[in-house]
């Protein structure tokens, strides 16, 4: 659902002067296109790739704790996309296509950079070239991890099922 443009940015765009990225993926499975994803890296040079596959939700909370940086979701489209929200609730910042509907909430604004999939290349330099959010991000880390209070938060899991519930009344 776009992780092929980022693969792809590093791959061409992404300078071969700056620091070696180490990128971890998470979800997938063994498909077609998690294969496609893989052999892209796979001719990457320069760079880490990590693929973990599939987790249950608390081994990904876990992981996701503990990866030091900043989360990027370049979906290409996506009505509520839950793994974003709930990294934002584990104290992660995060670099968001502008494709998914929940990223122009005011509450997520100072955690996170919209990322325009229409100019992918230019928009994730100009995100890179800021540095802004990756620094939050280490200074996030100092601090280990202010997570937010996710049960009161509307984005919660069980705030949204009580929302569907209300809905489906």
């Amino acid at each position: 659902k776009g992780i092929e443009k980022l693969i792809e940015f590093i791959k061409s765009d992404y300078s071969s002067d700056k620091a070696m990225l180490v990128v971890h993926i998470i979800g997938g499975c063994e498909d077609t296109y998690f294969s496609y994803i893989k052999n892209k890296c796979e001719s990457i040079n320069g760079h880490k790739f990590i693929f973990y596959g599939w987790l249950p939700r608390d081994s990904a909370h876990s992981l996701i704790k503990v990866i030091p940086g900043v989360m990027i979701f370049p979906s290409l489209s996506d009505n509520f996309n839950l793994s974003f929200l709930e990294s934002i609730l584990l104290g992660k910042k995060a670099i968001v296509s502008n494709r998914i509907n929940t990223v122009y909430d005011d509450w997520l604004s100072s955690r996170i950079k919209i990322l325009k999939i229409e100019s992918f290349t230019t928009s994730l330099k100009n995100i890179l070239n800021d540095q802004s959010l990756i620094k939050e991000s280490m200074d996030d880390e100092k601090d280990q991890f202010n997570c937010l209070p996710i049960e009161v938060h509307p984005y919660s899991q069980k705030n949204i099922i009580k929302e569907w519930f209300e809905i489906l009344k």
